[in-house]
């Protein structure tokens, strides 16, 4: 698969609770910590889906006048594409 058919078939969205330990997964592989997540705390999480497989994810965390990123994490054969 080229590039552009990657990009075509990753999809972004909200994170959702049965997402949770592929996430937790995919932040470990990337020595990212997840002790601190919880099921029903993923409403600021985006995840990247291709062909069903959670490839990326990136939470964010906010304050009341920043915002900064908590974890990013993207399966290895997704990097430098």
């Amino acid at each position: 698969m080229n590039d552009a058919e990657c990009n075509r078939a990753a999809q972004l969205g909200p994170a959702q609770a049965d997402d949770f330990a592929a996430i937790c997964r995919l932040l470990g592989a990337a020595d990212n910590p997840s002790q601190d997540l919880a099921e029903q705390g993923l409403e600021q999480f985006v995840v990247c889906e291709a062909a069903s497989e959670l490839v990326g994810v990136v939470g964010l965390e906010f304050t009341r006048q920043d915002a900064w990123v908590r974890s990013l994490a993207v399966a290895q054969p997704w990097r430098s594409r």
